[in-house]
């Protein structure tokens, strides 16, 4: 799915569970928005493409994301009788988190009695989904809360955009301090502050330290960008960390994103 100018809409679903529906759901978006607008499956990713890098584009094309919930959402298991969720490359959790870590409107869509999952049921790169207010649709009423809905998406593209800091690039330097195999050691620094970054590539975790003290969560994602809360509350915009492979795929590169703009080490 391409961007446009209003925005795409993601609906994020479990087939097990789900399909149908987010199949009714998609028939309504798409009848009154457009098909183009509407991404639903990643069916529509090209063979041979890499899925995760093709849902972190789509998402980022889109200005809302529907994350469709049922009852079984949080508990269903694969074919091992493994929680789906905790796996890094679950389809469903990369799709939510990336949508979580690129600051896109995620909407929880209640369905078939659902209801939201607490913070500790969840793995930490999707804990930010029980702060987003759910919005429920069942079946006898379905007509008049696919409604509601649309008229929810219609108003959060009349919204203003948010007033983020004006932060440039050249406002803060990124330094590697120490390289080791499979980890960095990063300073990021302005005129008044400076906090110290450490990756550790192989599991892709990052913490943020201020002052000898962590500010930033400890985690493990399958998605190579990490938005850390507590920073980006402190510095009043989003700040998102984002560790690239090299063409070697031996060593890697971070990308520190500042309200939307990029701080590369030198």
């Amino acid at each position: 799915m391409s961007g446009s100018e209003d925005g795409g809409i993601f609906l994020s679903y479990r087939r097990q569970e789900s399909s149908h529906v987010a199949g009714r759901l998609y028939d309504r978006l798409a009848d009154h928005f457009g098909e183009a607008r509407v991404f639903m499956d990643v069916d529509t990713i090209e063979p041979g493409v890499d899925f995760v890098q093709a849902i972190n584009r789509a998402v980022v094309d889109c200005q809302v994301l529907l994350a469709v919930i049922g009852p079984n959402w949080l508990t269903i298991t694969d074919a091992r009788g493994r929680r789906r969720l905790d796996d890094p490359d679950d389809i469903v959790r990369l799709e939510v988190q990336a949508a979580l870590a690129r600051d896109v409107r995620v909407i929880p869509i209640l369905v078939e009695g659902a209801g939201m999952p607490a913070g500790d049921e969840l793995p930490a790169s999707l804990a930010g989904l029980v702060r987003r207010n759910a919005f429920t649709i069942r079946h006898e009423s379905f007509r008049s809360d696919a409604e509601r809905l649309i008229a929810v998406i219609e108003g959060i593209g009349r919204e203003p955009a948010p007033r983020l800091p004006v932060t440039t690039p050249g406002t803060w330097r990124l330094e590697l301090l120490d390289s080791p195999l499979g980890a960095g050691w990063y300073r990021l620094a302005s005129e008044a502050e400076e906090y110290i970054i450490a990756v550790k590539f192989g599991e892709f975790r990052i913490a943020v330290a201020l002052d000898g003290k962590r500010i930033g969560g400890s985690f493990s994602i399958g998605s190579h960008v990490f938005p850390v809360s507590s920073l980006s509350s402190r510095l009043g915009c989003l700040v998102t960390f984002e560790v690239l492979p090299e063409l070697d795929d031996l060593s890697r590169r971070l990308i520190v994103r500042i309200g939307g703009q990029a701080v590369r080490c030198a």
